[in-house]
């Protein structure tokens, strides 16, 4: 793709000008910025110091600290007066890196942009979340399918980035959810029980992800605690319900991919999750016991000049019983919709 960019600059007298041509520029190891314009210059052109097209290069990259030691792989925005420039070296070099420098250029309005907000290299997040959950259990009793949905939710966030690509990314969320239940359930008849008490749904994850590992994909790994309400035994003569408070505790692995469009930021994850412990104690009579619990994820997410974001959050959740005291197994299916700010 051709992107050279024309800008009109006046002279102070305001009666001249020069075209100025703006061109992007990946550099090589040990190159030198005379060595760089000399690519690009007409053979009988000759760079000095105090050309137009210098000063303005010096001056509108403010990420090079050194331009007598300039590094590898880092895009620079060259500037040339047209009619010292070699139109032909310049366009076919463009055409030739022009995905490249798309992605370099991501990667350094990350490094400058998003991990460099208030706190250094330290992210810092909060937001609101709603939860809609679909379960379906098969116990001892029959089965039970119900509904249930968190209207408010709230979660904080942590994110270091180490800065350079290819680098680590460490992530801390914690999240809570005061859940009251609206319950449809269906055993031998159909029961409805509504705005059940349930302790509060609670979530802590940390996780380390290695940015840009391959392209836009970045490998995931981590892990998490999390507090979860189920309804376990509803006996068939009454509208009776327990509630099974799970605490698991999962490791996670899983892929991300991101791109950018103008402003915005978007990202799919997709993770698997397998629980390390997952036990489970009856809130009614005390009962305990142990389960297997495996997750799906996938999360879809959109950032605004990389404050401002939203999420959509698929989860399919497993529960199988170990120790046989209730006997089930259960899925739950959970959409979480999630908006918040960064700084």
């Amino acid at each position: 793709m051709r992107s050279l960019i024309v800008i009109i600059f006046l002279t102070y007298s305001g009666l001249a000008h020069c075209e100025i041509v703006k061109l992007d520029y990946i550099v090589k190891e040990k190159e030198t910025l005379p060595r760089i314009f000399k690519k690009f210059l007409k053979k009988d052109r000759r760079i000095k110091s105090t050309d137009i097209g210098v000063r303005q290069t010096i001056k509108y990259n403010e990420h090079i600290e050194n331009w007598g030691a300039l590094q590898e792989d880092t895009v620079i925005t060259l500037y040339f007066e047209e009619s010292d420039l070699n139109q032909n070296s310049a366009l076919a070099y463009t055409d030739s890196v022009s995905a490249k420098v798309y992605s370099l250029k991501r990667d350094l309005a990350l490094d400058q942009l998003v991990f460099k907000p208030l706190f250094g290299r330290i992210i810092f997040g909060f937001y609101y979340k709603i939860s809609l959950d679909s379960f379906e259990e098969t116990n001892r009793f029959g089965t039970i399918d119900f509904f249930s949905s968190s209207p408010f939710g709230i979660g904080i966030e942590a994110t270091y980035y180490q800065g350079e690509k290819n680098s680590f990314l460490g992530n801390f969320v914690s999240e809570t959810s005061p859940l009251r239940y609206s319950i449809d359930m269906n055993m031998y008849q159909v029961l409805r029980v509504e705005n059940v008490d349930a302790a509060f749904d609670y979530t802590i994850n940390l996780s380390a992800a290695k940015y840009h590992l391959l392209n836009n994909f970045s490998l995931i790994l981590g892990t998490e605690f999390s507090q979860l309400n189920t309804v376990g035994s509803v006996l068939k003569t009454t509208v009776k319900s327990e509630i099974r408070e799970h605490k698991v505790l999962l490791w996670e692995t899983g892929t991300e991919y991101d791109f950018q469009i103008r402003q915005y930021d978007i990202i799919f994850q997709f993770l698997f999750a397998k629980s390390l412990s997952n036990s489970y104690t009856f809130s009614d009579t005390g009962s305990t016991g142990e389960a297997d619990g495996m997750r799906l994820k996938f999360v879809t997410e959109l950032n605004y000049i990389n404050r401002l974001f939203g999420k959509i959050e698929l989860d399919r959740f497993t529960h199988t019983d170990k120790t046989s005291i209730d006997q089930f197994d259960s899925t739950i299916l959970r959409v979480l919709f999630k908006a918040g700010l960064r700084f």
